[in-house]
């Protein structure tokens, strides 16, 4: 199962997350695509392992940018706006990654292959909160 397969299931609760009023400090955006390689081979652990732990974080919060086709962007684009990310995200459509955004300045804190291990995605995020 993909990342996109497994968030999917949650993209509703995601959505409504995501347009509600937020303290959040760093905004995680998921970027998946059905077609990506490393979003096939690492979305699951990446959902269950990572992403998940932070789901219920007020200090994050999760945007998924699905680039799989027109119809998956479309579906993406209130979640990404309602972050103000709309912009951002134009110029940066690498897939099978994790963009870690400054949720005040919409600026990409760190961009992190979803290959990396567990512990260093998980570090990743955390340090996040350091560097804003």
């Amino acid at each position: 199962m993909t990342i996109f397969t497994l968030l999917m299931f949650s993209i509703s609760g995601l959505q409504a997350q995501t347009s509600a009023p937020s303290n959040a400090k760093v905004i995680i955006v998921v970027s998946t695509a059905k077609w990506c390689p490393p979003c096939k081979k690492h979305g699951a652990r990446v959902e269950k392992e990572v992403v998940s732990q932070f789901a219920s974080n007020e200090q994050f919060a999760i945007v998924v940018n699905d680039l799989s086709d027109a119809n998956s962007i479309l579906n993406s684009a209130p979640a990404i706006e309602s972050r103000g990310l709309t912009e951002l995200l134009s110029k940066n459509k690498t897939t099978g990654v994790l963009y870690l955004v400054d949720a005040n300045t919409k600026k990409i804190i760190s961009k992190v292959s979803v290959k990396e291990s567990t512990y260093d995605l998980t570090q990743a995020i955390q340090s996040s909160l350091t560097k804003i």
